[in-house]
């Protein structure tokens, strides 16, 4: 399966919003880069180990901390069952996964 139609297909895209995602990275726990736009800045194994060991843990360092890729620091925002957000938000990337997996066989 390739990650790179995807990603162009399903995330590049507009959302019901008319925002657009500037850049995106699919990255492997090892650190191994299975798709990336070329705006996606390059990932260092260390900045990978970080993130997995942060998300691991109870997140406080990642709220207190942010994440970095590229030697760039990203602020991490977490989404709770009850914020006001609408499910239609967060279900179009969701379903459109769906749809690529099933177009894939799986």
């Amino acid at each position: 399966m390739s990650w790179d139609a995807y990603v162009d297909n399903h995330l590049m895209c507009a959302f019901p919003t008319g925002n657009t995602l500037t850049s995106v990275g699919i990255i492997g726990l090892d650190g191994s880069v299975w798709t990336a736009n070329n705006k996606f800045p390059e990932i260092k194994t260390a900045e990978v180990t970080a993130i997995v060991n942060a998300f691991n843990s109870d997140g406080d360092e990642l709220a207190q901390r942010g994440l970095f890729i590229g030697d760039a620091k990203y602020l991490v925002v977490e989404g709770e069952k009850d914020m006001p957000m609408t499910r239609g938000e967060y279900n179009s990337v969701v379903e459109k996964l769906g749809d690529y997996l099933v177009d894939q066989g799986y």
